[in-house]
């Protein structure tokens, strides 16, 4: 079960165990693409309360998040 994470307003917090290491994981409310280093963590930035919502991208697909469309007239919008 995943655990709730409360950062101060301004920070940069790794996320441990968040992933398998070396999973692509896009936040899909701005389409940021992060890998998951050796350990699983990843590193999130936080500011003014945004919220983050990161998922494997290996699981996007036909999701018609972050240009993973069920088409093929769509298009990528990230790199």
């Amino acid at each position: 079960m995943a655990s709730a994470l409360t950062l101060p307003n301004t920070a940069f917090q790794a996320v441990e165990g968040a992933f398998a290491p070396g999973t692509e994981a896009m936040e899909v409310l701005t389409c940021t693409k992060v890998t998951a280093n050796n350990q699983g963590e990843i590193t999130v930035g936080m500011y003014a309360g945004e919220p983050k919502v990161f998922f494997p991208v290996n699981k996007l697909t036909g999701s018609e998040l972050c240009g993973f469309c069920k088409s093929a007239s769509c298009f990528m919008l990230y790199e």
